[in-house]
């Protein structure tokens, strides 16, 4: 019994949707499902491969994939069993065992993806075509013994000047060929289509018009990167012909090896009383036109200023080709400074403080405390006793200590000689009778 499916593909090209219907057979037929179980085959309408699901029924565990999938007619793995389980643990490595065996649409259609990338470079490297071309004498010839493919004749032009933008037209998207209803632009030699554009003229005539364009596989590049595209007209793709030549090949600046040489690193310190600097961004020595190939790390962008605070910076300069296939990158660091320390007011030098102690031996002791400040903010100010703290009578040696984000700190020290009322008036009595004695 052969099993046929329907496959419908949408390309939107600047809001416009072209639909591809082709018929044809599967890659691979059903298969049975296991005892004591079913399978649920299906072909999604707007996927090109065949999906078989067991399951077991009530009682029995899965042994396998509960997913298979058809792959170049082969299916990814054999059709599961389905046992009675013997005990819980091994119910429970059933499970786990089923669960990791099933794998998302999204996945499987990236494999796909890859895969059907990889044979087209394959092609492509053998030079394949994708359209008939008339066989005459012009398109079956050979360039340099290697089979190059050349396009038609009325296909080439060798200048921009030999034509304009309003000889282009969307001819292509609606001629039906091959039974196909887009006609798809000529492979050429180490080069594929990425995309299909529609644009519009916005000049007379204002006319709308289909362009392919095209990227050079690996270890490929243009030979002149101004010509990159072919453009639809009159049911034909025309234009001057991209040409990929290998990277070793010696012909233009495109063709060298990426390097790069970053500024050297900063070191810079704050102006007095400024909380930030404005850092420009210097260019790095490159092979490549800076402007257009180069690319700085998240946060810096070239030709401008950016507002740094004390702390240290890392730029990451990068050039690359069109391709992302040679990259080249270095780095460099600027390291912003404050060098400036804590300003500190209201420090005293010695303090008096006289206290009554006939009823207890310590009282609370408060003073007037420092002020710190700085030109990025102080973030810590440490201190050897708190105002109100409880004090008998002597000298206390108090210390505060001030730090700013940069580690620089400021210091104010001074002593409180605590004494006793009373101690005081006897002092002052006895020497009041001193003097009295003398004089």
């Amino acid at each position: 019994m052969e099993f046929t499916r329907t496959v419908i593909e949408f390309i939107v090209l600047a809001n416009t949707a072209i639909t591809f219907v082709s018929s044809g057979p599967l890659d691979c037929e059903p298969r049975p499902g296991p005892d004591s179980g079913q399978v649920i085959f299906t072909a999604s309408k707007n996927w090109r491969r065949a999906v078989e699901v067991y399951q077991c029924d009530a009682g029995y565990v899965l042994t396998g994939q509960t997913k298979h999938t058809c792959l170049e007619g082969v299916w990814s793995g054999h059709v599961p069993s389905c046992t009675r389980p013997t005990s819980s643990g091994h119910n429970n490595n059933n499970i786990i065992s089923s669960a990791q065996g099933w794998f998302s649409f999204r996945r499987i259609l990236k494999l796909d993806t890859k895969r059907r990338i990889q044979n087209n470079e394959k092609r492509l490297e053998k030079k394949s075509v994708d359209i008939e071309i008339p066989e005459t004498a012009e398109t079956l010839q050979q360039t340099s013994g290697h089979g190059t493919f050349q396009l038609p004749r009325h296909m080439i032009r060798d200048s921009t000047k030999e034509y304009s933008v309003g000889d282009y037209d969307l001819s292509c998207l609606f001629r039906k060929r091959h039974g196909k209803i887009f006609l798809k632009a000529p492979k050429l030699p180490y080069a594929r289509v990425v995309k299909y554009s529609k644009n519009k003229n916005t000049v007379d005539p204002k006319n709308k018009y289909l362009e392919a364009i095209y990227h050079c596989i690996k270890g490929h590049v243009f030979e002149n990167p101004s010509y990159t595209k072919l453009y639809c007209s009159n049911g034909n793709w025309v234009g001057v012909k991209p040409l990929c030549v290998p990277k070793t090949t010696p012909m233009t600046m495109y063709q060298m090896e990426c390097y790069i040489k970053c500024p050297p690193d900063k070191n810079v310190s704050l102006a007095e009383g400024e909380k930030f600097i404005n850092f420009e961004v210097e260019q790095p020595n490159t092979n490549y036109d800076w402007n257009r190939f180069g690319s700085l790390s998240s946060g810096w962008y070239k030709n401008s200023s950016r507002i740094l605070i004390p702390g240290l910076y890392i730029i990451t300069y990068t050039v690359r080709d069109d391709e992302d296939v040679d990259i080249a990158s270095c780095r460099t660091t600027v390291r912003v400074t404050d060098d400036e320390v804590p300003s500190v007011k209201n420090c005293p030098t010695y303090l008096e403080v006289i206290e009554d102690f006939s009823k207890k031996n310590t009282v609370p002791v408060s003073w007037p405390e420092p002020r710190f400040s700085d030109n990025i903010g102080v973030t810590q100010v440490a201190k050897t006793m708190e105002p109100g703290q409880l004090m008998g009578p002597g000298l206390y040696n108090v210390l505060y200590m001030a730090m700013d984000a940069s580690k620089n700190e400021a210091t104010c020290n001074f002593t409180i000689e605590v004494k006793d009322r009373a101690v005081i008036e006897i002092e002052n009595s006895t020497l009041k009778e001193t003097l009295n004695k003398v004089t």
